[in-house]
């Protein structure tokens, strides 16, 4: 009797272990019994809900995955291992499993918990250029529609570069020097949650947004030298004006006085100090 009562709670906490899985959306799993390899197993019985409710057996050598609609097609029972394989994983196959085994010596049984995980939405990239003398300076701005995930970059090859994380949006501002990267720079952005991943590339060449020389000017009005010094002086002070208006937004935003990129770019210079 005391025999009797030991088999029956060894039997009761082999089957109450739990172990818990995860697969994508739409994609395959495989719940391994946890079967002995030396094992000729006679008795396999994959069950559902806490009435044991049989989706997947094999009984007196013969196999029946179809005893649940929802599952017909998508099962596969392998008799050797007592595994059990779920094709095209649904939201509705997240819920406990529980398999009972059987062998000409013993017998044993788990419970796997499994969770499925929907498919993250690859990320937009949005860019801009901005060519100069044998380089161009980039800016893009990767978003994704998904929420709660991680945005992170890689660059290839590796270039100067400065990223800012904004919620659901990452930046990258970037300088590309036009003779050490002539075939151009791939940007990755990817979206990351619960070990799921999606990924966007973009490829970049200064090539591509030349600096474009002015157009001739032809037939321009004659012009006292007085005028042509008033002009020269107001383009003058409205580009300095500019310049700095400039600089302090990208110093503001971007710039970091350890960032190699502050010391590439000549217009920034004046800032990148120890």
């Amino acid at each position: 009797m005391r025999l009797l009562i030991f088999f029956l709670f060894l039997q009761a906490s082999q089957t109450a272990s739990l172990e818990e899985v995860s697969a994508n959306l739409g994609g395959k799993i495989t719940l391994h019994s946890g079967a002995n390899v030396s094992w000729k197993l006679t008795t396999i019985e994959w069950s559902i809900y806490t009435n044991n409710t049989w989706i997947a057996t094999y009984q007196n050598e013969n196999v029946n995955v179809e005893r649940v609609s929802r599952y017909k097609g998508r099962l596969h029972l392998n008799t050797t291992t007592g595994d059990l394989t779920i094709n095209n994983v649904t939201t509705k196959d997240a819920m406990d499993y529980t398999v009972e085994l059987s062998s000409d010596t013993q017998g044993t049984g788990k419970t796997i918990n499994l969770k499925v995980k929907k498919p993250l939405q690859n990320p937009t990239i949005s860019t801009h250029t901005n060519p100069i003398k044998q380089a161009c300076v980039v800016v893009l701005d990767c978003v994704s529609q998904d929420n709660g995930v991680n945005l992170s970059w890689h660059v290839n090859p590796t270039v100067d570069n400065i990223t800012r994380a904004n919620g659901s949006h990452t930046e990258l501002f970037a300088l590309i020097d036009t003779r050490e990267n002539s075939a151009g720079v791939s940007f990755t952005c990817t979206s990351s949650k619960d070990s799921v991943n999606a990924s966007t590339v973009v490829t970049l060449n200064c090539k591509d947004s030349e600096v474009t020389p002015p157009a001739p000017v032809t037939s321009l009005p004659m012009q006292t030298s007085r005028q042509r010094d008033g002009i020269y002086y107001l383009l003058t002070y409205l580009g300095g004006a500019a310049t700095v208006v400039l600089i302090i937004v990208l110093k503001k935003k971007y710039v970091t006085a350890e960032n190699p990129l502050c010391k590439r770019l000549s217009i920034l210079f004046c800032f990148c100090k120890n």
